[in-house]
């Protein structure tokens, strides 16, 4: 196998289990990729768009989905009502050590 090769293989290995543990606690790939993303100290929504390569209207809708289930949070910058950070919520801190879990289990077997 050449290098490109070896890198499909290796995204195609990676995404599949991840899918499998997003189908488990109810959440897509996509919005699992944004739970694992979110910094402790939380990340605005630009930066987190840039961070996943996607558009900030795409971004949103997952953003959205995950507040409903009480996963992320938004909170207003102090210094610029402007701009907003989120945050993983208790539960969301909980699942993203779930999912840890969970993908560190599937690596070793």
């Amino acid at each position: 196998m050449n290098i490109p090769e070896l890198l499909i293989s290796l995204y195609t290995n990676t995404l599949y289990p991840l899918k499998l543990i997003g189908k488990k606690y109810n959440v897509s790939l996509s919005q699992l990729l944004c739970i694992n993303s979110i910094p402790i100290d939380g990340i605005t929504q630009t930066q987190l768009a840039d961070l996943l390569v996607l558009d900030v209207s795409t971004l949103s809708r997952n953003l959205n989905k995950l507040e409903l289930k009480d996963i992320v949070v938004k909170k207003s910058v102090k210094n610029d009502a402007r701009f907003c950070k989120i945050f993983l919520t208790d539960f969301g801190q909980e699942l993203f050590q779930n999912i840890l879990e969970d993908f560190s289990i599937y690596i070793k077997h």
